[in-house]
């Protein structure tokens, strides 16, 4: 087959960068462009892991994902598989003591920084500020931007989601306009809102075990810092909490605080306790809850819960069900990861399993 084609994809993220790289490795010529709305590629990349780039997590699971499907989406693909590629690249990484695994620099600007040079090397083209606004299909994709049209034989998207970055146009309605079906979209790894007043609390932290109960269900515990804020509750715990959170059901926060009766509890905490229960601080110490009415914007979210259906697409190959030569990577479907580096793991893979697919068919290997 021609390895001459076009391939276009529409998003600059983890997926996109990760999927250019390796279809161009596998397939030298292949031309391929990268369209981005922002005004540099890998925006996000630089938001993860506190700035430090949690890469992924020796202990990948489809239970630290939403969906039993990620298994096959994560197939073909390995922590050894991405450690080998990037090393490659010349990223060196570590593995802390809870199995995340980081650049060694520990800053995500060098994970970016690796690549854009191999990106620059593999002669891949990247156009910034350049918004698809719509797509059309006659035996090619005709993308059309505020100014220009472009036409590629394939077409990846990988617009990414609501979450961390404001963008300035909603690739999920251009989805729909096309005949995708989309899941309700919801904030997630994100701090909650509490009908309790917490202002008097702002800035404490405190490690404990945490839960969420759903209508009387405990629905997921954790271990980790809780950060009160002014009208809520952020911190590590509170962010795999939020996964579970459901605004149609009643959800509290609970938490258990024991393991810090070796020592004493912030003054404004104890006073807290007090005045919840004088008679019985034991009972509050074990059980210190807050009902959640609401989580946090999109803006200050690291994932959105919901995306594309994933019975739109083929889960062996990413391609779309609905239109030829058309695939989907990343965090615009329906998949979401804990934290931990599950999330950028799953783009990168996804990136991976697009270029195989692409490989097998333009050279049948």
């Amino acid at each position: 087959m021609n390895t001459k084609r076009n391939v276009g994809i529409i998003g600059g993220g983890a997926s996109g960068i990760f999927l250019a790289i390796c279809l161009k490795r596998f397939i030298p010529e292949v031309n391929i462009t990268i369209y981005e709305a922002q005004n540099k590629i890998g925006k996000k990349i630089l938001q993860t892991g506190n700035g430090k780039c949690n890469l992924s997590n020796l202990d990948i699971s489809s239970s630290k994902y939403n969906s039993d499907l990620v298994d096959e989406i994560l197939s073909n693909f390995s922590n050894e598989t991405l450690f080998n590629i990037l090393n490659d690249m010349g990223l060196k990484i570590r593995i802390d003591e809870e199995g995340r695994v980081y650049p060694y620099s520990e800053k995500a600007t060098t994970v970016l920084d690796i690549f854009l040079k191999e990106i620059n090397k593999l002669n891949i083209n990247v156009l910034v500020d350049t918004l698809i606004k719509d797509i059309k299909y006659n035996n090619k994709y005709f993308l059309k931007s505020e100014n220009d049209e472009f036409v590629c034989d394939d077409l990846i998207i990988c617009t990414g989601s609501k979450a961390s970055i404001n963008y300035k146009y909603n690739a999920y309605d251009m989805l729909k306009k096309i005949g995708f079906d989309i899941t309700n979209l919801n904030p997630s790894l994100c701090a909650l809102k509490t009908k309790e007043n917490t202002k008097h609390l702002s800035g404490i932290r405190v490690k404990c075990c945490a839960k969420i109960i759903v209508d009387n269900v405990v629905k997921c515990k954790t271990k980790g810092e809780v950060l009160f804020k002014d009208d809520g509750l952020s911190g590590i715990a509170i962010f795999i909490l939020s996964q579970f959170f459901d605004k149609n059901k009643k959800c509290v926060n609970g938490f258990d605080l024991k393991e810090n009766l070796i020592g004493y509890f912030p003054k404004m905490v104890n006073q807290d306790l007090i005045n919840r229960n004088k008679n019985n601080i034991g009972k509050e110490i074990k059980n210190y809850n807050f009902e959640i009415i609401d989580t946090y914007s999109f803006e200050n979210a690291q994932v959105t819960k919901g995306g594309v259906k994933l019975d739109n697409i083929n889960l062996k190959t990413l391609e779309s069900k609905k239109h030829k030569n058309m695939y989907l990577a990343g965090e615009v479907l329906d998949i979401d990861g804990t934290c931990g580096g599950y999330n950028l793991y799953f783009a990168f893979a996804c990136g991976y399993k697009i270029a195989l697919a692409l490989k097998s068919k333009y050279i049948g290997e």
